[in-house]
């Protein structure tokens, strides 16, 4: 690269390892669940609806009785899908969480924390990121 600054090359460099680093870690030890029979099948439904590569929005719900592992696969796909956004963020408990602090409080919260992963980003650059939102018991 002619006329290029040695440290911002090298800073991207930096940056492509890491995240790639970040990925591998993510994807190989998620969470303590990886031995939960018919977890990853769950998992990989779930992400072939998610459509990774569509610049469109996706909504997935996962449904069905209480204490069937909803949690669980929530858990898995946010560890392993989320160096794959440029933001993300696992909210758990939302109802019990609006219920204590009311549905403003919860929005705020959880834009911040969604803009705080790069603190680079604005709520104008938002709308244009590609992002990971899991809520929990809605």
């Amino acid at each position: 690269m002619a006329g290029a600054r040695p440290e911002a090359t090298e800073a991207t460099l930096v940056a492509e390892v890491v995240k790639d680093i970040l990925k591998k870690l993510n994807s190989s030890s998620s969470s303590d669940h990886q031995g939960i029979v018919g977890i990853e099948n769950h998992v990989r439904r779930i992400q072939s609806l998610m459509n990774l590569e569509s610049p469109d929005i996706r909504i997935i719900g996962i449904w069905g009785s209480e204490g069937i592992g909803k949690t669980i696969i929530a858990r898995q796909i946010y560890h392993k899908l989320a160096s794959h956004f440029g933001s993300s963020s696992l909210v758990l408990n939302v109802q019990e969480e609006i219920e204590r602090h009311g549905i403003d409080h919860i929005i705020s919260e959880y834009t911040s924390e969604l803009l705080e992963k790069d603190r680079s980003f604005s709520n104008k650059r938002l709308k244009r990121t590609k992002v990971l939102l899991i809520l929990d018991d809605v």
